[in-house]
Parts: structure tokens; sequence; C-alpha cells
């Protein structure tokens, strides 16, 4: 984790700093293992909407967590804000609306990761890279008519069944 200077800090009702940003368009925000959500079988977090969209409007690209934890250890989890929008689920926790997103979906900046940590980013990935060829796909499909891509398959069930 690169320490950065802090450019803006947001406060909760009781006057201490929940999440800061950095100069450098990073959301800072300390979290604890033990608050993970139930929600999201203790592998996930939440962050406030509002947090998320007011840290978009001011640049910030990416969220940073720097978790302590149960062990009093610490990892950082770095996600990038579009695809905690994209891709989390709409939940309202003590009447605040959240994204809830699963750790899986972040990249390990620092710390040891658990034992299911591994393997779920590592399926998280493939799907992204599998929704990335699905599109490339199907824009490549669009470039033919339906006429075209008709006659391409049926020359190619016609070769296939020779």
């Amino acid at each position: 984790m690169i320490e950065n200077k802090v450019k803006t800090n947001f406060f909760n009702s009781n006057g201490k700093v929940y999440a800061s940003l950095t100069q450098d368009g990073i959301l800072l925000k300390n979290e604890k293992e033990k608050d993970r959500l139930n929600i999201m079988d203790k592998k996930g977090y939440a962050i406030d909407i509002s947090l998320l969209n007011k840290a978009i409007e001011s640049g910030a690209e990416q969220l940073e967590i720097k978790e302590t934890t149960l062990a009093g250890s610490q990892r950082v989890y770095r996600i990038l804000l579009t695809d905690i929008q994209k891709h989390s689920r709409h939940v309202t926790l003590a009447g605040i609306p959240r994204y809830a997103f699963s750790l899986s979906w972040c990249d390990l900046i620092s710390g040891i990761p658990e034992k299911w940590q591994v393997a779920e980013h590592s399926r998280w990935l493939m799907s992204q890279d599998n929704s990335i060829k699905k599109t490339a796909q199907s824009t490549q499909c669009s470039l033919f008519s339906s006429g075209a891509l008709r006659e391409a398959a049926l020359h190619e069930r016609r070769l296939m069944a020779r």
C-alpha cells in the first residue's frame, strides 16, 4: 500500500472519519474482518451508495480497504468503483442504501489471503474474461447481416455432416 495524501474526509453522524479520498483518486476505508456481512457469507462488505457516488464525482476510481483480521494482522484490498456499481447487490443496512460486494472481486494488495479467496478471485477473473469475450463476439457478429450469419451456419452444418 502506498501512502497517499488525503484530499477529503467523510464523517459519520458522530463526527468520526469513516472514509477518506486521496489526491490520487483512491477512496480509503478501514474495516474489521469480524464486521464482514453475514448476507455475503462473511466474504464481503458494503459501501454506502451516496459515499461511492460522491467519491466518483470527486474523481475517485478505486476503493482501498485496509482490513484488520481476527488475528490482528492486516490485509489491503483494492477494487474499481465501477466494478462495485456494476456487480454489487443493492441492500439497505441500518436504513442506509448500500452496495454489498464480495472480497473475491478485489485484488489483495498486501497481507495473507484466506484459502477461499485465491480460488474465488480466480473464478471472478475468469468470469470477467468470459464476459469480455462474449461482448467481443456479439460485436463481431453484428458486423454481419443475419442472412449472412444464417448462410454461414448452414455452410458449417453441411461441412460437419460430411
